[in-house]
């Protein structure tokens, strides 16, 4: 994922990746909309325990209204299975994959009304109803009206929301590591608790 010529300023060290541990997110400062354009890439994770989440990207005001998420949830027994939910709107506006299905590298995008895994359709969202989501969309974990659950464990390698590029860093003078966002050329850090890693 990395660009092969920085187009960071001077100061700012690209790396392949920012790691998180559940903790650290990163706030785009942007809101959610039925017409958002984005894409989120990051890595496979398989260590969720029976009925556990872990939220990936976005915003929400419930699990069912104003909201868009992308979520990783593993059913409890019988069932057991491990889904990635991409949710746009409403309960009924909800897409999803089966992790067994999942790469080691996964590129989530919605373009119009249609949501992609890696270039490939995985479906349409159908009619949605206009919504803003309560509060700005985060890489890493998602606010349920404003509080911050299980976020994600992994790597995340690019976010790109309605034109604004994200790509991950770390500021050379302190070492503090976030994300640059190239459009607005502004410098976003951990806005959870604790410190990414990045490689």
């Amino acid at each position: 994922m990395r660009w092969k010529t920085s187009p960071l300023p001077a100061g700012y060290q690209q790396v392949n990746w920012i790691g998180t541990t559940g903790t650290q997110y990163i706030d785009t400062g942007i809101y959610g909309t039925k017409n958002i354009d984005c894409s989120v890439t990051f890595s496979k994770y398989t260590g969720l325990a029976q009925g556990g989440d872990a939220r990936i990207f976005g915003d929400r005001y419930s699990s069912s209204s104003r909201r868009f998420t992308l979520l990783l949830f593993r059913d409890n027994p019988p069932s057991d299975l491990t889904k990635l939910y991409i949710n746009c709107g409403a309960s009924s506006n909800q897409l999803d994959v089966d992790s067994s299905q999942l790469p080691d590298i996964i590129t989530i995008s919605k373009v119009g009304n249609n949501a992609y895994l890696n270039n490939d359709l995985i479906g349409n969202f159908g009619t949605v109803t206009t919504f803003t989501t309560p509060r700005t969309l985060t890489i890493g974990n998602f606010r349920n009206n404003g509080t911050a659950g299980n976020g994600y464990i992994g790597h995340f390698y690019q976010c790109e929301v309605n034109g604004n590029t994200f790509i991950p860093c770390y500021r050379i003078l302190d070492n503090v590591i976030g994300m640059y966002n190239i459009t607005t050329n502004t410098f976003l850090t951990n806005a959870g608790t604790g410190t990414f890693t990045y490689g």
